[in-house]
């Protein structure tokens, strides 16, 4: 059953960022003729130029075998793609070995770029060895350079990837990384057959539940080597998610995996996240991302003075969507225009909806490619101190999937592999003039987790309505509060996690509440 709630605009929780970004920006589309419908592809740059193995040509899965991932959806081609010229170069991959060709033409791979290198893991698609759809239990490694000129050129282009097979690779909708020297998958699953959203018996489904840490050598042939394996099936189950690279306050990176699907207990969004650091992770109960669960473009940006690192994601799909001012929550995972930030100065995250919007149902499944500025970017991380404070032309997003309608979970042919790429400009506008911290000056609330009652001190001298919320976004309890002290029970509230939100004529605030 759908379930919605209505929110109004909230100042904590959720913060409006008119007033309160160091930075705003917006997306304006470009025209590059001939430009392919890719979603859930990979992608690699080399001077300007861009690499797009990968991915599929049509829109959102149907949800029934045997029409769920057709064969003739796989994108068999490589694009180098030049957005300065408009140009667009293409080289089929008919004439690779059937492993290296199939695993191209996959969807929803790991994937990640080490300078001239794009390592590919995994990926899902039809598979001869088994004759049906899998997971590929294969690491392509891939010289961009010299693919990217054999493209152009027409040349051969095999010489130009290897690929070996290690079981620990089989890996679709997980991320990769590199922290000090070494390699990692995060989260996933593996995930062989055709889809069928019901558990019928045409697939096999096994959550990954790990960071797995490996490297690479080369001599005649390429290896994988398992360096350890962080498993932890309550932090780690989670795939189609959004991982970036992040700095400290100490110029430290470090990756947060950002929400994704689906929870162990609930078939729902996660709302939290994790830190992967080179030496341990963090699992980050505090942190609460409404907006943009899905693997969606998005792009990280560092400010050192003050500390501050930020993360926009651009459109998707998401439990939660703002619309006309209001925040809705819809259990069937919409797709969304909105695009969000979250935000760290060192302690728990904010999140913040921008100003600017997608220009319709755009963003999942999408890339965002930064654009090859020299001093702009570290480690992928956009350094907000060094743009200028006007301007500022950072990237582009490029493809995914375009959307009819908000919701078509069951309405069939009415998404597509989209076309369009858009330009992001960014502007600094000054430093920021709240947080969500200062916001809630007049509320406390405590003791969280509760047990048997919460207690919330408000100081304002207005009154203020409550309601208690579950994760399935039913309404439990509503209320007036006083100033002062005010003791909420909760005897008859079962364990699990709930959403306390406060309004008054000024705004709206939403806090988490753990009951144990």
């Amino acid at each position: 059953m759908k379930k919605w709630m209505l929110l109004c605009l909230p100042w904590i929780g959720l913060v409006h960022a008119q007033t309160m970004e160091e930075f705003s920006v917006s997306v304006e589309e470009v025209f590059i003729d001939n430009m392919p419908g890719l979603q859930s592809f990979a992608w690699a740059q080399h001077n300007g130029l861009w690499l797009l193995p990968g991915g599929r040509t049509d829109g959102l899965h149907e949800h029934m075998p045997p029409s769920a991932f057709p064969e003739s959806g796989e994108n068999n081609t490589i694009y180098v793609i030049s957005p300065e010229t408009n140009e667009v170069w293409t080289a089929e991959t008919e004439g690779l070995s059937s492993t290296i060709r199939e695993q191209l033409a996959s969807t929803n791979m790991a994937y990640f770029q080490d300078g001239d290198t794009l390592l590919f893991a995994g990926g899902y698609g039809y598979y001869t060895d088994t004759a049906d759809h899998a997971t590929f239990p294969y690491l392509m490694v891939i010289d961009v350079p010299g693919l990217i000129n054999a493209v152009m050129t027409g040349e051969d282009i095999s010489p130009f990837i290897m690929q070996t097979a290690h079981s620990d690779m089989a890996n679709t909708g997980g991320h990769m990384g590199k922290l000090n020297g070494r390699y990692f998958l995060a989260g996933g699953q593996r995930f062989d057959g055709r889809y069928n959203p019901h558990g019928g018996a045409s697939f096999t489904q096994t959550y990954a539940d790990r960071v797995l840490w490996f490297t690479t050598s080369v001599d005649d042939v390429l290896h994988v080597n398992i360096a350890e394996d962080w498993t932890d099936a309550g932090t780690f189950h989670r795939r189609d998610y959004n991982m970036l690279p992040q700095l400290s306050a100490d110029g430290d990176l470090y990756y947060t995996m950002f929400s994704g699907v689906f929870r162990p207990d609930i078939d729902l969004p996660w709302l939290d996240g994790v830190h992967v650091f080179p030496d341990h992770y963090s699992t980050l109960p505090s942190m609460t991302q409404l907006l943009n669960q899905y693997h969606t473009a998005s792009l990280p940006i560092y400010a050192e003075d003050p500390y501050a690192m930020h993360t926009l994601f651009f459109g998707g799909i998401g439990l939660y969507y703002y619309e006309g001012g209001n925040l809705y929550i819809d259990s069937l995972v919409p797709f969304t225009s909105n695009i969000s930030r979250m935000t760290t100065t060192g302690g728990d995250f904010s999140e913040y909806l921008m100003e600017a919007s997608m220009p319709g149902w755009l963003g999942a499944s999408a890339e965002f490619i930064p654009l090859e500025t020299e001093g702009w970017y570290a480690d992928g991380i956009l350094q907000l101190d060094q743009l200028p404070y006007e301007n500022n032309h950072v990237g582009y997003i490029v493809g995914g999937i375009e959307s009819e309608f908000r919701n078509i979970f069951m309405l069939t042919g009415t998404s597509w592999a989209s076309t369009k790429v858009f330009r992001v400009m960014l502007n600094r506008t000054g430093t920021m003039v709240g947080t969500s911290e200062t916001a809630q000056r007049d509320l406390k609330i405590y003791p969280n987790p509760a047990e048997n009652f919460v207690v919330i001190e408000w100081a304002a001298q207005q009154e203020a309505s409550y309601m208690l919320v579950n994760s399935n976004g039913d309404s439990l309890q509503t209320g007036q509060l006083q100033t002062g002290r005010n003791e909420l029970p909760l005897n008859t509230v079962p364990a699990g996690m709930y959403w306390l939100r406060i309004q008054n004529d000024k705004g709206v605030v939403v806090h988490q509440l753990v009951k144990n």
